[in-house]
């Protein structure tokens, strides 16, 4: 599958119909007692709500790219889940294996703890590490920050750190943060995604993750600035907005 650089750009809600919803989202497949049969059903709720993005673990990208082979969605890898506290090296070596089942893209934790002790030059070493093993492979990447123990002047720095090792994307959550950490979960993400859109600047992309539940929620969250919406409820959200859309043109 040929693996293009996202493109990124201010979206127009009030245009968007289900299939342009659809490919904003990224539907995740993480939960660590998902069985086979969950896998075939996912991938099912993958093609018939023209879905783009799936993000699986490091073990499940073949069998998922298996299951969606003659499609165009793309598999993604989620690298050092759910806490990111490995070495490196492995990060980049877990990549490199998903590359070679047929993973389009990954979703990489950083070292949070670097990020507190304000050890940037930890923090950039291990994107740096897995960008090595991206980079050449033409493979696109989002790091993966936990906004919800940085304060409003870390987000900014990690973010900037991002840019610089050549992230396309920063992520604010990977779902697996113990809550709660901050109360009023709607209400942080957007105060986050919007310091971090004007952190990272047009030319990379902001993954909003954790705590949108509803369509509003992930329609809030896309004009707070963000390209892409993680999430495990995919189907629900597009069906409220083909729901929405029916309605707004009725």
């Amino acid at each position: 599958m040929m693996v293009s650089k996202p493109q990124h750009h201010e979206i127009d809600t009030t245009k968007m119909t289900p299939q342009d919803f659809a490919k904003l989202l990224d539907h995740s497949f993480l939960k660590t007692f998902f069985t086979k049969r969950d896998l075939d059903v996912f991938c099912d709720d993958m093609k018939n709500y023209s879905l783009k993005y799936c993000s699986v673990s490091s073990s499940t990208v073949a069998d998922a790219v298996k299951r969606l082979k003659g499609t165009d969605i793309q598999v993604g890898a989620a690298i050092g889940f759910p806490m990111g506290r490995i070495c490196s090296e492995i990060k980049a070596a877990e990549l490199e294996l998903a590359i070679r089942h047929g993973a389009a893209f990954y979703d990489m934790i950083g070292d949070i703890a670097a990020i507190k002790e304000h050890d940037w030059d930890r923090f950039m070493q291990d994107m740096e590490t897995v960008q090595k093993v991206a980079i050449p492979n033409k493979i696109p990447g989002k790091v993966i920050i936990e906004t919800c123990y940085l304060t409003d002047a870390e987000m900014v720095k990690a973010a900037e750190l991002a840019v610089e090792a050549g992230m396309d994307y920063v992520k604010t959550s990977s779902g697996f943060a113990p809550a709660p950490y901050k109360t009023a979960v709607q209400i942080t993400n957007i105060h986050e995604i919007r310091l971090l859109k004007d952190a990272v600047g047009p030319d990379v992309g902001i993954k909003a993750s954790s705590g949108c539940e509803c369509f509003d929620t992930a329609l809030a969250y896309i004009k707070a600035g963000a390209t892409r919406i993680g999430t495990d409820i995919a189907p629900q959200l597009v069906a409220e907005c083909a729901l929405r859309y029916k309605h707004r043109n009725d």
